[in-house]
């Protein structure tokens, strides 16, 4: 395993347009079920280019530029999706 690293992504974005997305929340605010994400527009030029979703952790989101980093150089464990096209 001396090849391997570990991330920890720590950064937070609240970024869902919440009237677009279907989402299903829990009484804390928090998101419970996700059927189609919608994000609204946000200047990402000062914004992080890996981050998580701040109302339900387990999603991480790229930028386009990370997410062409990794296909060019073969990274395998990761699935992208469309923000439109996800559902969980």
């Amino acid at each position: 395993m001396a090849n391997y690293k570990l991330a920890n992504i720590v950064g937070r974005i609240n970024c869902l347009d919440y009237d677009k997305s279907e989402l299903v929340m829990r009484d804390d605010g928090s998101i419970k079920f996700i059927d189609k994400l919608i994000f609204q527009y946000f200047d990402n030029k000062d914004s992080l280019e890996i981050f998580r979703l701040a109302k339900f952790l387990p999603i991480v989101i790229v930028s386009d530029k990370i997410k062409k980093k990794l296909e060019k150089h073969k990274f395998t464990g990761i699935v992208f999706y469309k923000p439109e096209d996800y559902s969980l």
